[in-house]
């Protein structure tokens, strides 16, 4: 999106910086824009022609309080919501989801991948997004990412950059927001070369998951759905490499440098205990293990056999890509995670730990001990990290990211 547009969401962090002679303008224009200038946020939630053509897709899991605000925060602002509910019970809402129009809210006590293989059921939208029950993607970056790939129909999926953040208690029980860069190797980044297997050597080789959280197409999501569809024993964030498997054999991805995604760090209750969020499975030990030969290869070839399907490539030359690119992400993954921090290991063991040695009363005391821990890196708020980051090159509105920490996040 232009900088240069005045109604352009992006414009230097001075959203409103323009001097006009007020003897030349009328009462209604000098009304409306000092009504601007008292409230420069409530141009950033005008529906758009882009952003009612996405479909927000949620899946939940026994948290309701962040569903809620969640609903509450979007209603009105043009996408199209799809809450995906895994809990046992239908979230309470007290009418909430009745009230808002553009909501799809579908109950489905199963794992987190029979609920995402059934969202294609309810998507009418061209363009869609995964989003966390608990984070926030910023409306002005899903419009700028979704006008990036109505230029461009050689893009399978668009993103921005990410920025972490943690809600905490502060003095005299005042709310601070902590902030830090998320997946600083994503920034600037581009794949848009010309066949699937140059892009995809060239993504698991420097592997960040790019695609999962991005806007893609509606037809490259559910050909990802075909993947994560399949049966078998899962591993850990599996969905996730099926998803970023299939968006780069679809298409390029392209990161712009606009503020998109604010990821979650602190404790946000309830998670499910599917294989794909288990991390005592993990993909990369089990691909590289001689003794999961036959799990490897029926992996390699089932993935390779949907793919190809896709545009007519031979499956044995698609299984060969998968096979490469695989080992390539494996065996970096095998040398890079081998040897984590102490803080790292005492976290890692104690999230996996959780529910099967302490009981469940304690369960707020441990997660007290891993709020401890990874608090270490975060040593700034929420508005200072993005400052900072704005500094290297970040596109973002202060006003809009205030609003949306209004809105969303302490509310």
């Amino acid at each position: 999106m232009s900088e240069k547009n005045a109604t352009a969401p992006y414009a230097e962090n001075q959203y409103l910086a323009v001097s006009v002679k007020p003897s030349v303008l009328s009462n209604s224009i000098r009304q409306e824009l000092e009504q601007l200038v008292e409230n420069p946020s409530n141009h950033y939630w005008e529906p758009n022609d882009q952003l009612r053509n996405l479909t927000i897709v949620v899946p939940t899991f026994q948290r309701s309080e962040h569903l809620l605000r969640t609903v509450r925060f979007w209603s009105g602002k043009g996408p199209q919501l799809l809450v995906l509910d895994g809990s046992p019970n239908p979230t309470k809402d007290d009418g909430l989801f009745d009230s808002v129009k553009a909501l799809t809210y579908v109950h489905m006590p199963e794992s987190i991948q029979s609920r995402l293989v059934n969202s294609s059921d309810y998507i009418r939208t061209d363009y869609v997004t995964l989003m966390g029950d608990d984070e926030v993607h910023m409306p002005s970056s899903l419009t700028a990412s979704i006008k990036e790939l109505e230029g461009n129909p050689k893009l399978a999926s668009c993103l921005g950059w990410s920025v972490g953040f943690w809600p905490r208690r502060g003095k005299e029980s005042t709310r601070e927001i902590l902030g830090r860069s998320c997946y600083p190797d994503l920034h600037f980044r581009e794949n848009t070369q010309e066949s699937a297997q140059e892009r995809l050597l060239t993504h698991f080789g420097q592997y960040v998951p790019s695609n999962i959280y991005s806007v893609v197409r509606k037809v490259a999501y559910g050909n990802a759905l075909k993947l994560i569809a399949l049966p078998g024993e899962r591993v850990f964030a599996q969905s996730e490499l099926e998803f970023e498997l299939a968006m780069l054999y679809q298409g390029g991805n392209k990161v712009l440098p606009n503020l998109h995604w604010l990821r979650n760090f602190g404790d946000s209750g309830n998670s499910t205990q599917d294989a794909d969020t288990n991390p005592q499975n993990i993909f990369h030990v089990r691909f590289l293990d001689p003794d999961y030969s036959a799990w490897r290869n029926d992996f390699l070839s089932t993935r390779a056999l949907i793919l190809a399907s896709i545009d007519g490539e031979e499956a044995a030359q698609v299984r060969l890509w998968l096979e490469k690119s695989l080992l390539l992400y494996s065996e970096i993954c095998a040398r890079t995670i081998s040897k984590p921090t102490l803080a790292a290991r005492v976290a890692s063991y104690l999230q996996i730990h959780l529910r099967s040695f302490v009981p469940e009363e304690q369960h707020h005391r441990v997660r007290k001990i891993l709020k401890i821990i990874r608090r270490q890196n975060f040593s700034q708020s929420l508005q200072e990290a993005v400052r900072d980051l704005s500094l290297n090159g970040m596109k973002y509105s202060e006003a809009e990211l205030n609003q949306v920490i209004e809105e969303r996040i302490q509310a």
